[in-house]
């Protein structure tokens, strides 16, 4: 709503429904304290709270939900500095009614609560490492023993490498260079929740660390979110015995994950490093999911430097307008097809989308696929490449090299079956599209930004479903 100059001191920003000049209804509150220094120089009262986004160094905490009169009153979620959180009912501005409290490291409370305390526990999750506990009974195998070994075992390695997985998450919680993609919304990072890693800053993550490569992609990464928010949700619904209204915003929230929207504390975190590593580690010698999760672990976590989208990102001035109506033709490509729910396009049909344009420009089949959908990304060829089984050998090596073929093959034949497209995917395949067409064309550097703009508008957008 406001704030005041003064070191240290304390900042409140609303955005939400207003009625009778109070919040009212739907809305998010900010809680914003922040501690000498430039920072606290930086609030002034002239600043507008439309503008205004928290320094990374500010301590948050944020309510986002139902407000009655300025009260929060109905149902929300807290978000807590420290990383905890709580969601559910709220009277007087209180916690009163069923709702789940997490705290920082991921130990889940079911209750009753009134006035803040909580009087009936349903359930709490005792037996937890530093990460946390996670839902995985659904990712074992008969090597990985019962459900209760499965278990112990992930959490002994998680126990292992917290001190890692904690560093990493910390430090790209606050990341804000070269995060956002093109879809985010520009106002992410004044709405960033505190303590917790937002899904550009973990996707961004995974491609540091070198893990967003070869047959590992952005929708493998995607289903994994999925996965665990959905099990995380499955885990709720038992315990709180949710009605149709929360059932709703489950699958809307679960829905708004394809548009890379949401995050992750760091149980969740965790969990989806858990349901990575099989994507990311396979071969002969790595059976079970501890084995796979270990290996992953000591192989990949290094991060580098690799932003997302490095063409999207280069021409986003003259993109911007048309990604309305590329996200529209996505979208209505995915409906055509039978994708159980997710929101992924096929390689195999955007191919046959952009078919006329290839041919058009005399643009090579098999050197279109591995421009869109690269196999090796980052450049790293002297290395196995996530997802790939490792060769024993160097001459194992050679072997998988030669039969990839003298064009490659090989890997266009398998990117073209397997390969899934998320909507941050397939505007970065038709940006690559578009500077291709522009270098046959001999548009000098300087003018390819107009002239990809020109293409997208001319070229792309009227091509038909």
């Amino acid at each position: 709503m406001g704030w005041t100059n003064g070191t240290p001191h304390f900042v409140e920003l609303y955005e939400g429904q207003w009625r009778h000049g109070l919040p009212d209804g739907e809305g998010r509150s900010t809680y914003i304290r922040l501690v000498g220094g430039a920072d606290a120089a930086a609030a002034t009262a002239n600043e507008s709270p439309k503008s205004y986004a928290p320094p990374g160094t500010a301590i948050i905490n944020v309510y986002h939900g139902q407000l009655v009169e300025g009260i929060r009153e109905g149902r929300g979620t807290f978000y807590y500095a420290d990383g905890s959180s709580y969601e559910g009912e709220w009277r007087g501005g209180k916690k009163n009614g069923l709702g789940t409290f997490t705290t920082s490291v991921g130990t889940m409370f079911y209750g009753t609560f009134v006035d803040d305390r909580i009087e009936e526990q349903k359930s709490v999750d005792r037996d937890t490492p530093n990460g946390g506990l996670v839902f995985i009974s659904d990712m074992g195998g008969l090597v990985d023993g019962s459900a209760d070994q499965l278990r112990t075992t992930v959490k002994a390695l998680l126990l292992r490498y917290n001190t890692v997985l904690k560093a990493l998450f910390n430090e790209y919680s606050v990341k804000r260079d070269d995060v956002a993609l093109i879809v985010t919304d520009p106002n992410w990072w004044r709405w960033r929740v505190p303590n917790h890693i937002s899904l550009p800053q973990f996707v961004r993550l995974l491609s540091d660390c070198g893990l967003v490569n070869g047959p590992v992609g952005l929708s493998t990464v995607l289903r994994c979110v999925v996965q665990t928010m959905e099990a995380l949700d499955r885990y709720n619904a038992e315990k709180l015995q949710f009605d149709e209204a929360q059932i709703q915003i489950n699958y809307e929230r679960r829905m708004r994950l394809y548009r890379f929207e949401g995050c992750l504390n760091f149980r969740t975190f965790t969990e989806c490093l858990v349901r990575l590593s099989p994507h990311v580690s396979v071969g002969a010698s790595l059976l079970t999911l501890g084995e796979k999760f270990n290996a992953m672990m000591q192989q990949h976590l290094a991060p580098a430097d690799h932003p997302l989208c490095p063409v999207t990102r280069r021409y986003a001035p003259c993109l911007a307008p048309h990604v309305p109506a590329l996200e529209r033709q996505f979208h209505v490509k995915v409906d055509l097809e039978l994708n159980n729910g997710e929101r992924f396009l096929s390689m195999r049909s955007f191919m046959q989308f952009v078919m006329p344009l290839l041919q058009q420009h005399k643009i090579d089949v098999g050197r279109a696929v591995l421009l869109f959908l690269p196999f090796d990304r980052l450049g790293a060829n002297t290395e196995v490449f996530p997802g790939v089984s490792q060769y024993q050998s160097a001459l194992a090596s050679q072997i998988f090299k030669e039969s990839c073929g003298k064009h490659n093959e090989l890997l266009v034949s398998t990117v073209c079956a397997n390969g899934l497209l998320t909507i941050v995917d397939y505007i970065e395949a038709i940006m690559v599209l578009c500077l291709e067409i522009a270098k046959g064309q001999k548009i000098a550097p300087d003018d390819r930004e107009e002239a990809v703009g020109n293409l997208v508008a001319t070229q792309v957008l009227p091509l038909a479903v």
